[in-house]
Parts: structure tokens; C-alpha cells; sequence
């Protein structure tokens, strides 16, 4: 029972051990992102960072949903993808979305793209529709118009 015990403790302590860390994550913890977050979305919840060629990418909880926030290498912010539900797209995305021939609901994964703009942000829906041999992605702004 004792070998049975201590090799389960190996293999778990192995499990631990190799992860599947990417080279190119960083210890969030050791740069200004982690205030830089909370200053532009309060209560965030920091899952990871990872280093860009142009800056970074910072995983979140926002709300309890998994969200990406972008910044350039001087930590500035660039844009913002949010996880979101059919049920919650405007009216005018949807019926933008319907005008084009699709449904929401055939939909494989819609974001909310908050882009830094003056004097407030900018704010689209982007669609992923599986197809193929390449996914189908269709940008549409609140208004429903299709860019």
C-alpha cells in the first residue's frame, strides 16, 4: 500500500511539474499589468499573461467571463475581446446578422471587441461561423452594419 501511495504522489507531483507553460508566457506579477487591469476593469480576475511581438495579452475573468485584454509593449491599451452569449447581441446585430443570411445562432463563438477610440471606446461583434475548410468571421458594428 506504501509503493502504491508513493507513486501516486510522483505521479501527481509529475503532473505539477510539466505543465504546458508556453515560452512565451510571463510572470504577470512582475510587470505594471496587474494595476494597469484593475484601473481600466475593477474586480478582473488575472488568469495569465503572455508576450507578444507588439506587446501584450493579458487573460481575465470580467463578471465571471473569460475575457483578452491587448496592450502595446508601453502598456497601453489596444482593444479587448469579451466572451458573449446569442441571447445578448442587440437587436440590430442580429437582424444584420439575419439580413446577411446567417443566424446567431449558428454562430461557433461571438466576442464583443472593445477597440480603444476618442472619446470613448469603439464597440463591434465578431462571429466565427464553422465552415469549410476556413471558419467564416463577420465583423458587425452595434448598429448591425456589417465591416
Amino acid at each position: 500500500m506504501k509503493r502504491y501511495m508513493i507513486m501516486a504522489a510522483l505521479m501527481g507531483g509529475l503532473l505539477v511539474t510539466t505543465s504546458c507553460e508556453r515560452e512565451d508566457d510571463i510572470n504577470v506579477w512582475n510587470t505594471d499589468l496587474p494595476e494597469i487591469v484593475q484601473a481600466q476593469y475593477p474586480g478582473a480576475v488575472i488568469k495569465g499573461a503572455e508576450r507578444r511581438p507588439n506587446g501584450y495579452e493579458v487573460e481575465v475573468l470580467i463578471n465571471g467571463r473569460d475575457a483578452d485584454i491587448f496592450y502595446n509593449n508601453k502598456y497601453q491599451w489596444l482593444y479587448t475581446e469579451h466572451e458573449v452569449y446569442h441571447n445578448e447581441l442587440p437587436e440590430t446585430v442580429v437582424t444584420g446578422v439575419t439580413n446577411d443570411g446567417f443566424s446567431v445562432y449558428q454562430a461557433e463563438d461571438i466576442e464583443l471587441l472593445e477597440t480603444a477610440a476618442e472619446p470613448e471606446p469603439l464597440l463591434s461583434y465578431r462571429l466565427t461561423f464553422d465552415r469549410e475548410p476556413r471558419d467564416l468571421v463577420m465583423v458587425y458594428g452595434k448598429d448591425g452594419v456589417r465591416q
